[in-house]
């Protein structure tokens, strides 16, 4: 599946997920496979609440880190590519 600035994406809801300070964990939907989030990708896991598009998310991104939109959305793509690929998100098209 390809994402575009429209898909929506959410996390699964098998999907466990803490932080601990600064570091935030996944648990896959398994139980089995513990994924660790450096602080980018935490706060687009965050993000993922099934409402907003990958496009929003890369425009909160980056105002907060003052970046391109194009760039950033560019590299959430791909980090939801591999989530997805991993079912650790699910994603719907408008």
């Amino acid at each position: 599946m390809t994402l575009n600035p429209l898909s929506v994406c959410a996390r699964q809801p098998q999907a466990a997920f803490h932080r601990f300070g600064a570091d935030t964990v996944v648990l896959d939907s398994s139980g089995t496979v513990l994924r660790g989030l450096n602080g980018t990708g935490a706060k687009v896991w965050e993000l993922l609440d099934g409402q907003r598009t990958l496009g929003q998310i890369a425009s909160a991104l980056a105002d907060e880190f003052q970046v391109p939109k194009e760039k950033v959305e560019t590299e959430v793509a791909a980090f939801l590519s591999l989530l997805l690929n991993k079912q650790l998100v699910s994603v719907r098209e408008p």
